[in-house]
Parts: structure tokens; sequence; C-alpha cells
């Protein structure tokens, strides 16, 4: 059962809040605090159904008489937080009844967490009996170390807990441990200055995957010092004295401890990414150093561990007997994890290994199978991916960062569409990236935004928010509305999209194009960082075209809901700037656009991105049109990376290139999966994988799953082309493939299509929901049912 199976989402209606915000006293400006809060009452009978309503800042996990009831909350940012609801009348009984909760609060920005201050707020139904406050019990968690180094700083700190120092039975009151009054939170600063919601997601999915292989590797030397900190450091720097390799398949592992006093080293190895946590069941005296690297590959027989300013790495004290071992408060992801057992005299017994997923529960709706079995094998890597990518929020990458960013959206909102159907998570992303609008209009890449090391957090938000990020929000919004129909969502962040179009007119020059300040990163791409182009503080092709975009999706988005006026002047401005963009950056002798100018001439740099964005704006000059397709494949321009191969793919099937874009699939998405990764990595194209990023690069990363799009809307050919799926255009592309038939999730049902090509013979069987119409290519409209005919196109 998942440990969140009583959580109740969404609530009827929201409780009277009667309870206080509490905490130990002392620790509203320390960093990395851990505490526990209980409280016991007495019930004459137990009620047929009791509403538990919970928040925390910044993560809790909730017992009820000793039993695990869930954990939580879903993120929030500085101005906003999430209550959540729990049934717990199952957990109660007659006399007397115990509520425990553990909290932990990095209480420094990270890109999980924007704590206001360390607190927890609690409530049973509407009653104040079992309300936080000043008759509950508060106790600082002794045995989770707090001054510990960074795990990564975008995820926050590492977790150093010794089990052993958890006073047994103090979830029911059977401990001996010293308990005070807590202190209650003022009410007008710091948590109370966030708006408190319920929660606007369903409970996270929990699932359990054994390891494919566990490997003792061998031992390594004593530790000098088990107090030491730097667990990373050590766990790279150690010597490995190589053993035979025991092959444990599972059972009882029964480990005797090294003679010289060191350690034993053992390499897990799962065959999916893993998010959320692992958990090592094991028999052990006290004491027992137990060392958890996570990475997603082995380099030379073991983890890098340290890499960079990063340190994947987490230490846990055992307690005496059965005991789980793992990450409890923070998730981590993995495909591989390197665990270094120290300091016992006496065996150890492993019972069992497991990694858990904490995952938003995305049901797989939409369905792909094609000829080619490699196509069929990138669209389940690419659902791995986002599924692993996607827990409370999108997030780029579980295991460097976990972070939300809103530039990643433009690829996994549609993704996210045309594989599960299911717009809720979308829809949080969206709104809570609306939570942290700037005064200025802009929103923060980082949901929430952290501050980078060495930085102050106000340069740290000019530096992440990330302007071509900001600029796809109505094109998202656009995509949103059609595969959902959600038109209360779209209204309530139009005036955000509006806002964002509002802050570039600020920056225009005379002709109209923007060049952005230069306090801002003005990051489109990983391709141009990686060959050294700054775009910072420049007047680009790029990001004017992008711009385009955005303006006229902007007026589509303002005339839809009525405001022609808007839709009139912002259509005028997109023609005005895809006019000044194209005298200005069109390179009559390159026949493309180049980034930028050099002492008023073209500069050295053209980009297939630029081309690209030009094709998918509709505001080329179409004389220029065929030199622009001619560009999107030269080798002679700037390719994207994976990320932003999303438009040059669209780019290439709006130009009737189909067959050049499955090319581009096969040559930078295939090698990926002949390179034996379960996901897709974050790069490919210019970096290869785990290589990118001096060691950083993410083997899975949410933004890079565009094939899925390429593969529903060209090879199975269905688009939506009115809001909700109502209407759509089925038009399947063979590219020499002998056939292909899929399920397209919609909100009415599921669109089924299959059709085949064999020599002279074809035929097209398509299945339509009976409120979807849809056009084919010859131009017949149907509704509806099922239909068949005997020629494709």
């Amino acid at each position: 059962m998942s440990q969140n199976s009583f959580l109740l989402w969404p609530l009827s209606k929201s409780p009277t809040w009667v309870a206080r915000w509490i905490a130990p006293d002392g620790v509203s400006s320390e960093p990395n605090v851990f505490f526990r809060a209980r409280h016991c009452w007495t019930a004459e009978e137990v009620p047929k159904s009791s509403l538990l309503h919970i928040a925390a800042e910044s993560s809790y996990l909730l017992a009820v008489n000793g039993q695990l009831v869930g954990r939580g909350p879903i993120r929030g940012t500085r101005s906003r937080n999430y209550f959540d609801t729990y049934e717990v009348a199952s957990f109660l009984r007659p006399g007397k009844n115990w509520i425990a909760v553990s909290v932990h609060s990095p209480n420094v920005p990270t890109f999980k967490a924007a704590p206001a201050e360390p607190g927890l707020l609690v409530q049973l139904d509407d009653g104040e009996v079992v309300a936080s406050g000043g008759h509950w019990q508060v106790q600082g968690a002794a045995e989770w170390r707090r001054d510990v180094r960074s795990y990564t700083f975008q995820i926050g700190f590492l977790e150093w807990g010794d089990l052993s120092g958890e006073a047994a039975g103090w979830q029911i009151g059977e401990d001996a441990s010293e308990w005070s009054a807590p202190c209650l939170l003022t009410k007008d600063e710091g948590l109370h200055e966030k708006a408190l919601l319920p929660r606007d997601i369903p409970a996270l999915e929990e699932a359990w995957h054994a390891p494919v292989a566990v490997r003792v590797l061998g031992s390594v030397p004593p530790a000098a010092d088990l107090r030491d900190g730097m667990i990373a450091k050590l766990l790279h720097d150690e010597p490995h004295q190589v053993c035979n390799d025991l092959g444990w398949k599972g059972g009882s592992l029964e480990i005797l401890p090294p003679t010289d006093g060191g350690g034993v080293v053992l390499m897990v190895t799962f065959d999916r990414e893993i998010n959320g946590a692992l958990e090592i069941e094991m028999v052990a005296p006290a004491g027992v150093v137990v060392d958890i690297a996570h990475d997603e590959d082995e380099h030379e027989g073991r983890l890098p561990v340290l890499i960079n300013a990063y340190a994947f790495a987490d230490r846990y004290f055992t307690r005496e007997g059965r005991q789980v071992v793992g990450n409890v408060f923070t998730e981590r992801g993995f495909r591989v994890v390197q665990i270094v057992l120290r300091g016992f005299s006496e065996s150890v017994t492993i019972e069992g290994i497991r990694g858990v997923d904490h995952l938003y529960p995305f049901e797989e709706r939409g369905v792909f199978q094609c000829s080619d079995p490699r196509l069929n094998d990138l669209w389940g890597a690419c659902l791995h991916t986002l599924r692993a990518c996607a827990t409370d929020t999108f997030v780029d990458c579980p295991w460097r960062e976990n972070t939300f960013y809103l530039n990643d959206l433009i690829v996994e909102n549609v993704v996210a569409l045309q594989a599960f159907g299911d717009p809720r998570l979308a829809a949080r992303c969206f709104r809570l990236a609306a939570s942290q609008v700037r005064a200025d209009g802009l929103i923060p890449a980082a949901v929430p935004c952290g501050v980078m090391p060495g930085m102050s957090a106000e340069r740290s938000e000019d530096l992440l928010t990330l302007l071509a990020g900001n600029l796809f929000l109505p094109q998202m919004l656009e995509e949103y509305l059609a595969y959902t129909g959600d038109e209360a969502l779209v209204r309530e962040m139009l005036p955000v999209a509006l806002g964002v179009v509002d802050a570039f007119r600020g920056w225009e020059d005379g002709d109209g194009l923007v060049q952005p300040p230069s306090h801002f990163w003005n990051f489109v791409d990983w391709s141009f960082e990686m060959h050294s182009h700054d775009l910072s503080n420049r007047n680009t092709a790029v990001l004017n075209w992008i711009y385009v975009i955005a303006l006229d999706k902007s007026a589509q988005l303002a005339g839809q809901f009525g405001d022609r006026q808007r839709e009139a002047v912002l259509r005028g401005k997109a023609a005005k700037v895809a006019l000044a963009t194209d005298q200005k950056f069109w390179s009559e002798e390159r026949q493309c656009y180049v980034e930028w100018l050099e002492d008023g001439k073209p500069g050295p740099v053209g980009s297939q991105l630029s081309q690209a964005l030009a094709i998918l704006s509709g505001r080329a000059p179409v004389a220029k049109y065929e030199s622009l397709v001619k560009a999107l494949s030269s080798p002679a321009l700037l390719a994207p990376e994976l990320y932003l191969h999303h438009f040059v793919l669209r780019a290439l099937t709006k130009a009737g290139q189909e067959r050049v874009a499955l090319s581009v699939v096969e040559n930078y998405w295939l090698p990926i999966l002949a390179a034996g990764s379960p996901t897709i990595w974050e790069c490919g194209v210019h970096e290869k994988g785990r290589k990118a990023f001096n060691g950083n690069g993410s083997g899975c990363h949410g933004f890079a799953t565009t094939p899925v799009d390429f593969l529903q809307t060209v090879v199975l050919g269905v688009i939506p082309t009115e809001p909700g799926f109502v209407m759509c255009r089925i038009a399947p592309c063979p590219l020499g493939l002998s056939f292909a038939e899929g399920r397209i999730p919609t909100p009415h049902g599921a669109i089924e299509v299959s059709w085949r090509q064999d020599g002279e013979r074809e035929s097209l069987s398509v299945h339509l929901p009976a409120a979807v119409r849809a056009v084919l290519p010859w131009g017949e409209v149907i509704q509806g049912g099922a239909h068949s005919w005997p020629r494709l196109r």
C-alpha cells in the first residue's frame, strides 16, 4: 500500500484553521533544522471519518498511533505553501491517541524549497483539541547532523543521520526523552506571509524496484575520522582492495567485518532511473557507518561521487537490530548506488535492497507502435524519462538537480499531454511559476528560485530569469489549451503571459528589436554555451524570432478570450519585429539568418534554431523560404542540443521534410538507446551523456523527449486544431515504415489510429470519440465511431 493512500484530493472544502504554526524555540534563523512534534488526546469513540490537515516548512513524516500515514508536502514557492489532508479514522482507536510528526527544513533557499522559517501546522477536523498549539510537545531531532555540506546546491543538504539517536517509542509516548512546549510563530511575518493552499495534485505513486545486480566490490581501509563531514571526498579518494564478487542475487547476505577494521564496498545497479529513495533492509549492531553514494553510471568500477561543486553522498549510523537505512526527507535520483559499510566488529546481514520511486501517478494512455522496433523503444525510453522527471512538478532530472525549470516546460507540457493526457501536473506547474512573478513581469526559471553558490539572492534571480523560457509561455498555454480545453487555467495565466511580453517591449530599440539588459543570462539552448557563444547583452536573431512567436501566440490567446483590440496591437507588433529581424539579420551571402552583427555586418555564427523559428513564425519572407529549409540541416550552422531540436523537428515537418526530420531523430536519439541507456540524455549532439558539462551531464532529462511529439503528430499524424481536441487533423506520414498504430488521449476519450502500407496496398483505420471531429488529408471530415479507408493520402 502506498504510504499516501489515505491522502485526500481534491478537498470538498478547506478547514477553518484554528491551529497555530509551531516550532522549537530559537530555530527561526538556523540552517538545516530537524525537529519532532507530537500530541496525545483521548477519544471516547472512533468516528467514521476524521480528516487530518497538515503543512510543514519544508517536509514532514506523519504518524498516527505509531503507524506511518504519509509524507509531504508538495513544494511551494516564496509566496505559497500547500497543506495535505488525510483520512485517518482507520488509524484511531477508543482511548488514548497520538499524532507524531518529524519535520525538516533546510531553512535556506534551494531549488526545491523556499523556506520562510521552520514550522509545522496540524489540525484534526475543525476542532481545537488536536490543533497544533502551545499544548503540543516539541524537541530537536539531534540524531540528524545539521552542520553538513550540500548534496547539490539545487537539492540542498546531504543527509547525515545517527539512527540510534532516535528515542524508541517517541511516536506513542513510550520514550523517556525531554520535550518542551513549542514556540508559536507570530502571525505578522514568516510563514504567515505565505498563502496556504490545499494540495492541487493527487498523491504521488510509490513503487518499489529490486536491483538487477548487487556486487560486493571489495574493501576499503579504515577511515581516519568517521565524524569528518567530507563523505564524498572520502568515497572519491579511498582505494578499493578488490575481492571476489559474491554475485549476490537476493535473499540474505551476511557481511563479515574486515580484519583490518576497514569497510566493505557494494555496488547496486537498477535497470531504470529511480527518483525517490534507496532503502536497505538490514540487521546490524549499533554504530555501523553506512555511506551511500548515488549516480547514473559507474566510472572505472566505482562512482565519481565528488563532481565539481556536487557531493552525491549521504551517511547513516545504524541502531541495533533490524532497520531500514536510506534517505528519509529528500528525494535522491539514481540508477547506481555505491554502499560502503564501515566501523563494525560484528557481522551485518542485508535482507534486501530496493529503489522506491515517488512519482506523479501518470497513466500511460498514449500508445505508439510501428514496424521499426527502434522507434518503439525510443517511445518507451522517452516515456520512462518523462515519468522519472515528474514528481510534485516536472523536474529537469532526478539525479543532479530535481528542479522545475519553466523553460523545460516547452517540451514537457506537450509531450506529457500526448503521452498521458493528464493536465493536472502541467496546470500546477503554470500556477506555481506564476506565484513568483517579479515586479518587472518576468518569471525566474527555477521554481522556487534558489541561490547560486557565491551569489546574492538578487543576482541569482536575475541569472535564473531565462528570457527565452519566459517567451515560451504563450506557446505553452496555447498548446495546453489545444490538448485540454481548460479555458479556466489559460484565462488565469493569460495576464501573466501578457505581462512577460510587455516586459520585453520595454527593451525594444528603434526598430522594435529586443536587446535584453546585461544582468540577465540570455540562455536559449546549451549549444551556444558549448561553443562559447555568449548571447548576453546581444541583439540576436534567435531571441527576436522567439519574441515574434510569443507576440503572435499572445495575440491569438487574447483574441480567443475576447480582447480583439489587444490582439490587433500584438499582431501588428509581431509583423514589425519580424520585418526588422529579417532586414537586420539576413545574410545574403550565407542565405540564412546570422545570430548577431559585428561592426554592422553579419557575424560569424548562424544557427539551425533561428532558421527553424523563422519558419515556424510564419512571418519569414516567402522568397527566402527555400533557403531557410536548406539551412535547417546545414552542417555549417550551429545545431541545437536535444532540447530545442524540438523546434527544428517541427520546422522540418512544416516544410514537408519529414524524412529529414526522421533522420535527425535517428542520428541523435537512437545512439542513446544503443549505448544501453534506459532514459534520454540531457545532451546528445555536441556533448554526449555523462561526459557533458565536465562530467555533470544527466542521463535522464525530461526536456529531451520531443521524439514523442514527432512520432504522434507526424507518423500517426494526429494534431488538435481546436481547443480541447474537439477538432483535429489526421494525416499519417509513412516515412518508409510498413505500419504504425497508436492511441492518442483526449479529454473526450482516446483517438485510435492504425495504418499500413505494403507496396501499393494501403489502409487507414480511425476510431474517434463521439465528441471529436477530424479532417483527413483529402479534405473529408469525420466524427465519432470507427472509420476505414483503402488509402493514406
